[in-house]
Parts: C-alpha cells; structure tokens; sequence
C-alpha cells in the first residue's frame, strides 16, 4: 500500500520511494504571486466556484495549482494568499491522503465506477486479504522484548530484533506503537510511520490513534477509554478470547511490576497483549480496507488522516476530486454564522417503563439529504421551500436536482443497501465502512474548521429533522427520544403494526425514504431522575433478555472499584431493577470476598491528557478528574511534585507526555486546597493528604503531601462501600 514517510517522501506498493510535494488551488482574478515556500504556481482551466452567501456560485476569477516545497508550510501560504486577498481551495486535505488520491483516483471514470458499484470495489478489496504482523513491545532493565504474531498464528517471543525484520508481511499493527514501540525498531528515514525490512520498507499503524480520534465511534468505542485492555472490553475481545473480565484484570495488573515479573509471567502478559491487539486488528482493518477502497486509500493512510481529521475529511476528499475532474474549484472556507441544531434528545418523565419499543430512523440525515437533493451548491430560495434560520436571517430554501456532490453524497446512501449482501462473506465491515462515510459527509458543511462549509445546508439537514423529531414526539408519545430513534411504550398494541403505522404516517408527511425500523421491545427501560429533579437526558439503562445496555456519562461505571467495575455490576443493576436484590446486601458481600487491590478505583490517563487540552494547549485549570493523578505523582514521588507545563518537566525531569499514570485510589476529600485520597502503592494502602496549587499565569502545578498514614483494610472496606453508594450509576438508581 501507498502510504506517507517524512517530509515529502512516500513509499509505493512495490517498495519503491517517491517524492511529492503538496498543493493547493488559488483563486483570484490575476496571478498569485510567487512566495518563499511555493515551488511552483500553474494556470489551469477549472472554474471557481466561490461563496455568494448561500451557496457556491461559478465566478470569472482563475484558478491556479500552487505546489509548496514541505506539507507543514501549507497554512502559512495559505493563510499569505488570503491576506493578500486571494481565495484558496483543497488547502486543508492532509498529505498522506492527498497524495493516496491522486493516484488511486487518477481521471472521472474510476471515481464514476467506484459510486456506481460501491460493491464491487469493496468486495475486490478485501479479497486482497493483508497479511498482518502484530507486535507489542516491553522493556525490562532496559531491554526491548518484542511479542509478534502473523495472521494470529502462535505467538514469538525474542529479544532480537533481527527476528522480527526478517518476516514477510504487509502491515506492522501496533497498539501506541507510534509513541513507544518504534523507539526499539530500525525505522526507514527516522519514520514512525516505516519500519526497514529484509523485505522492503513496511508500514507501522497504530490502533490506539482510531481511540483518541474522531473514527471512535465509529469503530464502537462509546466510553472515554484509551488503554488496551479497556478498549479490548468494550469491543468484547475478551468473550472473543474466552477470557472472563475479572481474569483480565489479573492479566492487567501485572503490567504494573513489568520489571519484576518472571520469564514466564512476561511472555503471559506479552502474549496477551498481542493476541487483544491482533483481535482489535481484525475487527478494524477490514473496514478500513473498505474505507480505502471507496476514497481512494488505504488503512495506513486512514491511520495518518485519523491523527488529525474526522472521518468526515475522507467524504470531503472525495467529493473535491469529484468536483475537480468534473471542471470545478470550491472554495474553501470557515463558518461565518450560527444556527440553532434543536433538541432531539428529551425524556418524557422518570422511571421505569415496562414493555418498550425502539424505534429507530433508518439513516435519518443520509435519508434527508438524500431525498431533497441537498447539495452546497445546488441551494436556491424558493417561495415553497422549507424555512431556515440562521444568524443572518431567515430563508426559505430548496434545492436543484442533479447536483454533482449530492450524486456522491446519495451514491454512498444507496451502497448502504446493497452493501448488506457483502454481509455473509465479509461480515459487518462493507456495511460498517459506507456508514461511516454516509454519518459523517453530512456534519462536514457545519464544521467549524475550513471546509466546503455552508452554514445554510447544515442548518436545514438539523432543523428539518428536527421538525419531523417534534412532529413524532406530539403524535406517538415516547417516554424518551435520542438524535434519531424513539422509545415508545406500547401498552398492549402490537410492536409491527406500529412500525407499519409510524411509517406510513413518514411516507405521507415527509417522503418515501423517511421510515423507521423496529429494533426491539424492551422489558424494561429505566429513566433515572436527575439532580434538578426532571428525568435525565441522555441517561438510561434498557434490559431485554440477557442484554443490558446503559447509557450515558453519568451512569458509567468508571468511579465504580475495579472488582466491580470489571466483573459483576451489570447483574447488580439487573438484579436491583427487577427487585430481586437490594443494594446493601450486595455491597457487603462484594467488600468481604475482594482482594484489597480490587476494592480500590484504577484511573488510568497520559501526562498529555493529564496536563495538554485535545488542542495541544496546557489546561488552564485542574478540575477534580485530575486530582487523583496529581496526588499519586506527589505521593508516588516522596513528599512534593513539581510539573511545569511550559517546559515539559516533573521536578525538573523531562515528561514523556504519552507515558501513562495508573493509580488505584478512594476518594476521601476533594475540597478546599486539600484534598485526601486513599492509594494502593507497593500493594500497601495508605491515606494522604495533598495540597494541590497551580498557577496559570507560570504554567506550574505543586503538589505537596502534607501526611501519609498506612491504612487498614477495614479502612479501605468503608471507603470503597462509600465510592460505591456515591458512584453515579448506583446512586441514580438507588
């Protein structure tokens, strides 16, 4: 596979390196001058197609293709022609993919058959099966251990390098691989990104970049977690394994004494991060193969667009190369107004409802966008047409049939459906790779980066909808609706029939590709009831059979002890919904078998989460989810910590920032300048008070231990039965 190196290098399939420099389109009325970074400016024949204030209308100017000498001097040029009063487009396509494009989208004809048959190309795709080498790597007294698998074959363990260059393979998988495991590996021009084999120069992925990305959830990552074993749980890699959470979690601790673990110990633990990380790897690869397949690139590309971009920047990359081979240059831009979104997540009241049917809109947005020909430059005022409302006004808009990035846009809708054939012998990851193109193509023209933004179109998609979410909500009464389904109970009426009905009543109203589809009949939904008092949005727990599904922030289970969190607290919340239990009694039961270290809650996070905003920017304050972390390094480091956020150090000492901090703590007192916590360290548990100042102005945070006690484990018993009764699943439901 094509993929990106260093500077402006790039690696073909066949191993060869190429170089290629980036660039951008100019649009202006005469040439744009040459400046430093350019390498060179060519005229070409493409309209511009530039903002009017509704939509992107042809204009007189002329379009240039400006090449730079580096990918990193792209926004300083483009930010000098701007000032200078030029228009740019395609500025902000990142490298990898811009280059993958180029060359795997070469002329009209390809991107014309890949939207006409979405199946096929996938299907070509993944019959090219990848042959993958998964590797993790752990150093003990300073020297790298290397676990690899091919294909998931049995596992090696060495500690020479040279074992691991001499395989032949497609793909290095790694997990954090980029931040750690290429420190001890012979990379090709100093890349993460390439590893230097007897076979030729290979990509390295790193999974854990999908977790810290915008594709989370689209690759079924819904809760905050970036560490591989609460991934791997989330996915259900463990019941893939035959490995029970609880067993996992033993697995999991001993990552803590790496360096005292037995020859034996390691290879388990080893082992079994690899054999995660591989799992993870074949649930990921196949739809990123499709991905690639649709937008002219491939998983190591994804990969590198995914540092930086949403799934969203793969649609809008399509659709330019679209519009360019069909003559046309859109103007990029930023959002200039605001638009009211709506609401369409709202409870009815609190409690507990018995006997409730999921309705759910079969591609609610991709259906809209679909059907009313939405297109960003297609966009007109019409007497009839629906009403927007934005900062700068109120418009009754329609749209032109028969524009070109509403063709890709419905391309990607339709493949929906005959993708689902793909099902038997490729699984869910056709299905999976088209949905997340078809979900995220719409936010792209709402996005508050530059973009082909049009503030017009993302507020119609958002306020149509949400006129069909109230006009549902009056007429069938749920107790609880979210984004694009609906919870109704049915109180004897039969389930289908009022499917039948529901969609029947869209078909008239709204149109023939408006509907929903019955995902289910619950035996119970729960609706807890808020601080404020009124039913919590957002919030709730649903049983039906043997499945459980709890959602929303506050009812997560990650303030819970480890012993629960990862072992028995979904047959707690059955067992207390359907009366057949009471709290108090499983409490004490839980406090009395546990081994102490299970008694504590693990938090887990990098220096870089711990001290740097997703931006890149240091916090400006320490809100109460980091007191713990700071207190342990206090702790952890004998008396104070000093952490200077602008130098990058702890008492004087560099950070690596993508190391991480695991702590076992209770909480004891999180107000006021000092705070209290109970900690496990050296599987010894003590109490500590730690003052906690930071000043914003220096970028310092101090942490001083003002005493450390040793702690009982009747001590450790209260306070984990306190967390518990605290935590915010518990407590809603208690």
């Amino acid at each position: 596979m094509r993929f990106f190196v260093t500077n402006n290098i790039f690696v073909k399939e066949n191993g060869d390196v190429e170089r290629f420099y980036p660039y951008l389109y100019v649009i202006g009325k005469s040439r744009p001058p040459r400046i430093r970074e350019v390498v060179s400016i060519e005229e070409t024949n493409y309209s511009a197609f530039t903002w009017d204030g509704l939509g992107y209308r042809e204009g007189n100017e002329r379009v240039y293709l400006v090449r730079v000498s580096s990918p990193s001097y792209v926004p300083g040029v483009r930010d000098k022609y701007l000032r200078r009063g030029f228009l740019v487009s395609q500025s902000y396509i990142k490298f990898s993919l811009r280059y993958s494009i180029d060359h795997e989208l070469r002329n009209k004809a390809v991107i014309e058959n890949i939207l006409n048959s979405i199946d096929s190309v996938i299907r070509d795709s993944l019959s090219r099966r990848l042959r993958v080498l998964t590797l993790d790597v752990e150093v003990r007294s300073g020297k790298a251990i290397y676990g690899y698998t091919i294909d998931g074959e049995d596992i090696t363990i060495t500690d020479d390098v040279h074992d691991l260059v001499t395989e032949e393979f497609d793909v290095m998988v790694t997990y954090n691989g980029w931040n750690f495991d290429v420190k001890y590996l012979p990379l090709f021009k100093g890349s993460k990104y390439a590893i230097n084999t007897e076979h030729g120069v290979k990509p390295i992925m790193d999974l854990y970049v999908f977790v810290e990305s915008g594709f989370k959830s689209s690759l079924g990552i819904q809760e905050e977690a970036s560490k591989l074993y609460d991934v791997a749980i989330q996915l259900g890699i463990p019941k893939a394994l035959g490995i029970e959470e609880t067993k996992l979690l033993k697995y999991k601790s001993l990552q803590a004494r790496i360096g005292e673990l037995t020859s034996d110990e390691l290879m388990t633990y080893l082992s079994l991060d690899v054999k995660i990380t591989h799992e993870i790897a074949m649930r990921w690869l196949p739809v990123l193969q499709a991905l690639g397949a649709i937008t002219g690139s491939n998983p190591m590309v994804i990969n590198q667009v995914a540092e930086s971009a949403s799934p969203g920047h793969l649609a809008e990359a399509l659709i330019h190369k679209y519009l360019q081979f069909n003559g046309i240059i859109l103007q990029d831009r930023r959002r200039e107004m605001n638009y009211e979104a709506g609401d369409k997540t709202r409870a009815r009241s609190y409690g507990l409802f018995k006997n409730v049917g999921e309705y759910d809109f079969s591609a609610m947005y991709p259906s809209l966008y679909t059907q009313d020909n939405v297109d960003p430059i297609n966009i007109r005022e019409c007497e009839d047409g629906f009403t927007v409302r934005t900062t700068k006004g109120t418009k009754r808009v329609c749209f032109e049939p028969g524009g070109l990035v509403h063709k890709v846009l419905s391309s990607l809708y339709r493949a929906r459906k005959v993708t689902k054939a793909l099902k038997a012998t490729y699984g869910d990851a056709p299905d999976q790779a088209v949905k997340i193109l078809v979900n995220s193509a719409y936010g792209v023209f709402g996005k508050s980066g530059i973009g082909m933004v049009n503030e017009w179109v993302a507020a119609y998609i958002a306020q149509k909808t949400q006129a069909i979410f109230d006009d549902l909500w009056q007429r069938y009464h749920p107790v609880y609706g979210d984004t694009d389904s609906m919870y109704i109970q049915l109180d004897g009426r039969d389930a289908d029939k009022l499917l039948m009905e529901i969609n029947d009543y869209l078909h008239r109203a709204y149109g023939p590709l408006m509907e929903m589809k019955l995902e289910g009949v619950w035996d119970v939904v729960y609706i807890p009831r808020s601080r404020a008092g009124g039913p919590a949005e957002k919030t709730y727990i649903k049983m039906g059979g043997d499945e459980l599904v709890i959602k929303g922030g506050a009812l997560k289970p990650r303030d819970l002890p480890r012993g629960l969190r990862y072992g028995a607290y979904r047959d707690w919340v059955r067992a207390l919904l359907l009366g057949d239990a009471r709290l108090d009694d499983l409490i004490s039961r839980f406090v009395s078998n546990a081994e102490l270290e299970d008694l504590f809650i693990e938090y887990s996070i990098s220096f870089r989460d711990l001290l740097y905003t997703r931006e890149g920017s240091p916090i400006r304050t320490i809100d109460k989810s980091r007191f713990p972390a700071i207190a342990y390094l206090a702790v952890a480091s004998g008396k104070e910590v000093l952490i200077d956020l602008r130098a990058r150090t702890l008492n004087n000492q560099p950070i690596n920032l993508d190391a991480f901090i695991d702590v076992l703590y209770l909480p004891i007192e999180t107000q006021g300048e000092t705070k209290a916590f109970a900690f496990l360290i050296n599987n010894e548990p003590v109490i500590t008070r730690v003052s906690i100042q930071f000043d914003q102005k220096q970028g310092k945070a101090l942490a001083k231990v003002a005493n450390l006690v040793r702690a009982s484990r009747q001590d450790i018993e209260k306070l984990s039965i306190k967390a518990i009764r605290e935590s915010g699943l518990f407590s809603h439901i208690s």
